[in-house]
This record gives structure tokens, sequence and C-alpha cells, in this order.
């Protein structure tokens, strides 16, 4: 009896081990299934997204949650490679984040991560005593943590780490979530930067083509009017020949007229706060010409944008929706709109072409791309759709202060 009753204890024992370890089997293969989701998420938004501020919010969210700790950080290395900034994080004391730098160097934990090869744990910070330039972390109270580097172009982007205030022992598939992470964001930043040096090529081939036109052609086509001039005055004796000259020379000033609105095309906007408005207006003028079409331009009050850069970009969406319209909606009318409200200014494109079928189409053309990464690359929401009525609309809106707008002069540019 008492024997049995040993057997059946034994049992119940054993039967409580078991389940306790398919409990803690259920957990971590939960966990790993949570992570993988996550992963999956990042990566798919890596792939559809060019905010890389987004990116990284969201990765330091993930971390947080499925690492369970408490402070996450993403360091990025600066150019003279001495120092990393605390770009992106959570958990940091206000104001941290964005303007705390650490050492580079070896005698910082973040320092070491850069020139290793995997992730590199930390379990006890203080007890270790090997890093007197990690202040971020002992000014926080960090005890232990994980981290590793993100690979850019040929060198290191930073540095991503997960850190808590007790001593953890993180274990193969923590380094395994962090190292997929970096590696999502190493990527997204890659793409990023390649994505920038194309349009920054394209931008400066625009420019030398614009420069070549007004350089080359046009400066030719001056001095053909100019001995075309001479023809006529000597042809004044023979009427029938000296108006052919004549409609020759019409039609030469309207070549001159075609080269100039494309050399202008090619350099749109000029140094200034009221360079944009003045583009935009050229930009209307010369569309009407060029495609046989009413372009109206309107703006309210006038809107002042310092930065060249920025404006070259609306320009730019301005001209590539114009085009669309024209060649795609088989638009008649067109109106480019440019105005303020507070700090948010709109750039508006609307034609009466045959528009869209509800939305944006799923499958974008290289056009609408360009303008997508143009908006994000000056922080603007677009919205590309049916217009009241009939057409397409183009909307692009941003802030006025993300953007370095300027008080300008009263009145608008001629």
């Amino acid at each position: 009896m008492d024997s049995s009753a040993s057997e059946i204890g034994g049992l119940r024992a054993r039967l409580q081990r078991y389940r306790r370890l398919v409990e803690e089997q259920a957990v971590i293969l939960e966990n790993c299934a949570g992570r993988q989701h996550a992963l999956t998420a990042l990566r798919q938004r890596a792939l559809q997204s060019r905010d890389m501020t987004g990116l990284l919010s969201d990765a330091v969210s993930k971390v947080l949650g499925l690492l369970n700790v408490p402070f996450c950080a993403v360091l990025e290395l600066q150019e003279d490679e001495r120092s990393l900034l605390l770009r992106g994080g959570a958990g940091w004391r206000k104001g941290v984040v964005g303007h705390a730098t650490v050492t580079a160097g070896r005698e910082s934990y973040e320092g070491l991560t850069l020139v290793s090869a995997g992730p590199v744990t930390l379990r006890h910070l203080t007890d270790e005593g090997c890093f007197p330039g990690s202040t971020l972390l002992s000014g926080h109270g960090i005890v232990s943590g994980i981290a590793v580097v993100i690979w850019g172009r040929g060198k290191s982007y930073g540095v991503l780490g997960a850190y808590t205030q007790t001593s953890r022992d993180f274990t193969d598939d923590d380094r395994f979530f962090i190292q997929s992470v970096a590696d999502t964001i190493a990527a997204a930043s890659e793409r990023a930067a390649l994505e920038q040096e194309l349009l920054l090529i394209s931008n400066r081939e625009r420019q030398r083509i614009g420069q070549d036109l007004h350089d080359g052609l046009c400066q030719q086509l001056a001095g053909i009017e100019f001995r075309h001039a001479v023809l006529v005055q000597e042809l004044a004796g023979n009427p029938h020949l000296r108006a052919e000259a004549l409609e020759l020379g019409k039609l030469l000033r309207d070549a001159m007229q075609q080269a100039r609105m494309l050399a202008h095309g090619w350099l749109p906007v000029q140094p200034g706060p009221q360079g944009l408005m003045a583009a935009l207006k050229t930009l209307a003028v010369a569309s009407e010409k060029l495609f046989n079409v009413t372009c109206r331009w309107e703006c309210p009050r006038p809107v002042y944008l310092a930065d060249a850069k920025v404006a070259t970009h609306l320009y730019r969406i301005a001209q590539e929706a114009i085009s669309n319209a024209v060649k795609h909606g088989r638009a008649k009318r067109i109106s480019v709109a440019l105005e303020q409200s507070g700090p948010d200014v709109t750039l508006t494109i609307m034609d009466d072409g045959c528009g869209m079928a509800g939305e944006r189409p799923a499958v974008r053309g290289m056009g609408l791309r360009i303008m997508d990464y143009r908006a994000e690359m000056v922080g603007a929401a677009i919205r590309i759709g049916p217009a009241p009525g009939q057409g397409t609309c183009v909307s692009c809106t941003f802030r006025a202060d993300s953007t370095a707008a300027a008080a300008g002069p009263a009145g608008t540019p001629e």
C-alpha cells in the first residue's frame, strides 16, 4: 500500500515536471513565432516605405517588447568616425535622444561592438569595469546589454543595442533576433543611400544638360538669328525671297523660345525664398506653350521657401504631375496652386483629364514612384487621386518650418 502510494506520488511529480517542460517549450515556441512575425512585418515595412525615422521607431518598439528590455538604442556613427550619436531609442531621459554621444573607441561598449563580427553581450557593466567610455549606459544605471553593429555601404552605419538595469544572460535566440533587426535596418539604410545618390546624380545631369543647352544650343541659335537679320536686309530688293526669310526668322525665334524653355526646365528654381513661386509660374506658362493646354497658376498669398533643394523637389513633383496629366490623362485644363495655412504649405495640381479609377493604382509607374520619393525626401505627405468632378488631383503638403521657410519681401515674383 505504502509502495503504491509512493509510486503514485512519484508519477505525479514526474507529470508535473513534464507539464512544466511542455509549458516552457510552448512559451519558447510562442516567443519564436512572435519574433518571426515581427521580423517579417519589419522587413515588409522596410521594403514598402522610405521613412527611415518611422522604421527605426518600429524597430525600437519591437526590440523593447520582444526582448523584454526597458532600454533600446540606435546609435549612428558620425562622419569623423570618432563618436556615435543616439539617433533613436526608448527608455532614456528626456532630451537625451538626438543629442547624446558616446565615443566610438574600444573604451566604450558601443565602440567595441563596432569592430565585432556579431552581437556582443554584456552581463554586468560595473563588474567588468573595462568600458569607461560608456557614460550613457552608466548614467542610466544600465547593468546588462546586447548590441550589434548595423552595417552600411562598406562601413558601419552604427549600433543597435538593448539594455537592462538588472543582470541578465541573453540567449542565442536573443542574439539572432537583434542581429536580424539590425540587418533589416542596414538594408533599408543602404537602399535609402543608393536612392539619394541616384537622385543626386540625376539632378547633376539635369543641371549639366540645362547648362549645355543654355551655353551651346541657345547661343548658336542667337548667332544664327543675327546672321538671319543681316540676310533679311540684303534681300530688301527681292520681296519674294525676303518674305521667305522673314518666315524662317519666325520659325527660328520659335525654336529659340523652345530651347530657352527646355534649358529653364533643367535648371528650374533660382536661389532665394521666392524661387519656388517664380519657377512654378514659369512652369505653368511654359506648359501652355509646350503642350497646347490651359495651365493656370494660383498663389493667393506669397509662400517663401529658403531651401532651394526642397523647392526643386516640389517643382519636379509639379512638373511630373503636369506631364502625366497631358500624356496619360489627355487633359486640356490644368491648375497649379501653392498656398500656406499656418505652418502647412500645400502644392496642388489638378486637371480635367480622364482621371483615375479610385485612388492611386496598385501598380505604380516610375513617375508616381519618383513623386513619392521626392515627397518623402522633404517630409511631405502626397496624395494622388480623383479630382472633384473629373480628372486627377495631386496634393503635396509639408511643414514650412521643417523646410526652412523664410519670411521674404512683400509681393509676388514677376
